[in-house]
């Protein structure tokens, strides 16, 4: 974590995407060559480690989502151009996501959809 806070945020913005297409590119290596682990198929196993990617997805879309609500800020008004792109990218990583974790992981990815989306008051 400490190695990590030295990071300029600009960087993360930099990266944002790259760390989507990653983790999208991880869940379904999961779902190919992931093993089961009670009862879910959520495990990669690289040899030297064997982690979860799910832990990095949950990083990944925060900042993805982050990086292009910031992005498109004068296009949320519009429903096409606005917030369509945001479902699609938040229900492409549910159904990877829902396809190789446990239960217990799903609401985190429902809540980050929930908290992005704008709020009309």
């Amino acid at each position: 974590m400490l190695v990590l806070a030295q990071i300029p945020p600009a960087r993360y913005k930099a990266w944002a995407p790259w760390f989507y297409l990653m983790g999208v590119i991880l869940l379904v290596a999961v779902l190919v060559i992931g093993e089961s682990g009670q009862g879910a198929k959520r495990w990669l196993n690289l040899g030297i480690i064997r982690f979860q990617p799910s832990e990095m997805i949950k990083l990944s879309l925060l900042l993805f989502m982050a990086y292009s609500l910031a992005k498109k800020r004068e296009k949320m008004e519009s429903f096409k151009t606005g917030i369509l792109p945001h479902i699609l990218v938040v229900g492409l990583m549910m159904g990877v996501w829902f396809l190789s974790s446990s239960m217990a992981e799903r609401p985190f990815v429902v809540d980050v959809a929930n908290k992005s989306s704008p709020s009309r008051d």
